[in-house]
């Protein structure tokens, strides 16, 4: 019985490699590969629109044109450093998700949600925001379609 046992273990371990490499992208997955996961996007787009809402809001934001341009190149070069990733990666990431319009939605809601999460905690207030859906709620009345309003 224990080679039984033996070719089972040796079994086992291709089909863990092989399941492990298409969750990375790999052979089998939907994504292809030197596209970056949802998961990384989310945490780059996160990061993107924080730094985004920094430059616009910052007093020490360059007044002209060509130095703000230079500025925004920089901490853009940065961000991407911070997550590991190249400007090249992360377009041909962005191209692949616009083409996955439903894997692109999942992302910004991951990424709107965070960024509540974290305008709560910047509050004072540790409560989690109610979790935005994908597709809002609409109400029919009196004939015309109506978009439910989020609660706060």
């Amino acid at each position: 019985m224990p080679t039984t046992h033996f070719r089972l273990f040796w079994l086992l371990i291709p089909a863990l490699l092989l399941i492990q490499a298409c969750d990375n992208g790999g052979l089998f997955s939907p994504r292809p590969k030197g596209v970056l996961s949802k998961k990384q996007m989310t945490g780059i787009l996160i990061d993107i629109h924080l730094q985004e809402a920094i430059m616009r809001t910052g007093n020490n934001r360059p007044a002209n044109p060509a130095d703000l341009k230079k500025y925004t190149r920089a901490e853009y070069l940065k961000l991407f450093a911070n997550h590991d990733v190249t400007p090249e990666q992360f377009d041909q990431s962005l191209d692949y998700y616009l083409l996955h319009v439903d894997d692109l939605d999942e992302i910004y809601t991951n990424v709107i949600n965070r960024i509540e999460e974290m305008e709560a905690e910047t509050r004072g207030s540790h409560e989690k925001p109610p979790a935005k859906q994908s597709k809002p709620e609409t109400k029919e009345q009196g004939g015309n379609t109506l978009k439910k309003p989020s609660e706060k």
